[in-house]
């Protein structure tokens, strides 16, 4: 899972992750700008969404999932539109139901802790969004137990819509 805010001139950060591809996280790889893409994608349109794995347009520069896992991507919107982005990678074999419920739990849960993060920036007391990705990844706890930890890895910045 990754949570992906966007900074003041609308590039794309890294704030937390778990498990995630090292050539996602490479910025020289065809494999990263399609996921880059598609997240861009997702920060324009505010939609949640599922992306098959290994799926996306024919052209090398189009967006896509390169990944072997389902994508599931709820955008984090405040008053100023969309200001961050949490990814999960689901197994992909599930009923295409699963995969709905998953998008509505992520869409559930998402909107009950970016309103307590939004609310810690009114009140001066802000919490990253890293705090968004431990709550998460504390809820299923039998599917995390072979989950490592790594230090955040930011890649390079991307503009987003531009």
């Amino acid at each position: 899972m990754a949570v992906w805010t966007i900074d003041s001139e609308r590039r794309l950060r890294l704030e937390y992750q778990v498990n995630i591809s090292r050539d996602l996280l490479n910025v020289e790889s065809d494999d990263s700008r399609r996921h880059v893409r598609l997240l861009q994608e997702v920060f324009r349109d505010g939609q949640s969404r599922l992306v098959a794995p290994m799926s996306g347009g024919g052209e090398p520069d189009s967006p896509g999932n390169p990944t072997n896992t389902l994508l599931v991507l709820s955008p984090m919107k405040s008053d100023e539109g969309v200001e961050g982005l949490i990814e999960v990678f689901q197994r992909p074999d599930a009923q295409p139901a699963s995969h709905q419920g998953y998008l509505r739990f992520l869409d559930q849960m998402r909107a009950k802790m970016v309103g307590d993060w939004m609310k810690s920036k009114t009140e001066n007391v802000f919490r990253p969004p890293i705090f968004l990705g431990q709550r998460l990844i504390s809820l299923p706890k039998k599917s995390t137990k072979a989950w490592t930890f790594r230090k955040r890895a930011t890649p390079s910045p991307t503009k987003v819509g531009g």
